[in-house]
């Protein structure tokens, strides 16, 4: 049996807007008292949390796609796959275009206010650099 190869590494990126007491929106521009929103943007890890972010890509797993799976046998083509898995950690999509899928909705805490809207952006592993 032969080692298995990474086809597509799926990295995320988010934006994460926080409400907080302030006077402006997240572009310094002036809200109602008290509504204002920060926001914070990195790489995001679904695994590890949905409302935080990290500054640097090693910071977090990616999600795989390995040329062993199951789907690949029943006949899927990367592109299902990808647009599948991608599907599957944000929702309907807004957009997929060049390698990058729009979240077409946030995800939202309804208790603090705080929603973070994702970007997935793919890697398609070239089979030439691996051997």
């Amino acid at each position: 049996m032969s080692a298995t190869r990474t086809l597509a590494i799926i990295y995320y990126t988010a934006d994460v807007f926080t409400p907080d007491d302030s006077d402006t929106n997240v572009y310094g521009e002036a809200t109602e008292p008290g509504y204002g929103m920060t926001m914070i943007s990195g790489w995001w890890d679904a695994a590890w949390s949905l409302f935080d972010v990290f500054p640097d890509k090693d910071d977090v797993r990616p999600d795989t796609i390995e040329d062993d799976d199951e789907r690949l046998r029943e006949g899927w083509t990367l592109d299902d796959l990808i647009i599948q898995d991608v599907t599957a950690r944000l929702g309907s999509l807004d957009s997929f275009e060049d390698g990058t899928a729009y979240a077409a909705d946030p995800i939202e805490n309804y208790k603090t206010g705080v929603h973070t809207m994702v970007a997935a952006h793919v890697e398609i592993v070239n089979d030439k650099e691996e051997q």
